[in-house]
């Protein structure tokens, strides 16, 4: 497939957007957020769950807070400020 190999780069990097959190689930290790066009994906804004890479990034955050994360090769959370 032309371009996938492009995808999968993009992929392999952090990268790094902002939103706002709709709901946080420890048990699952899941939080839901309202982002902006995520570019470095070719994502447009959204409304999204993404599991995190570690329970204690949940730790501190609350719903409606505003917050910058930073996401892995696999779209997993591994950073949130």
């Amino acid at each position: 497939v032309r371009g996938l190999g492009d995808v999968y780069k993009r992929q392999a990097q952090a990268v790094q957007g902002e939103g706002t959190i709709k709901a946080i689930d420890s048990e699952q290790q899941q939080i839901t957020l309202t982002h902006g066009p995520v570019e470095a994906l070719g994502w447009p804004a959204m409304t999204m769950p993404f599991k995190v890479s570690e329970r204690n990034l949940l730790e501190g955050v609350a719903v409606g807070e505003k917050i910058r994360s930073e996401l892995g090769s696999n779209t997993e959370i591994i950073g949130i400020y």
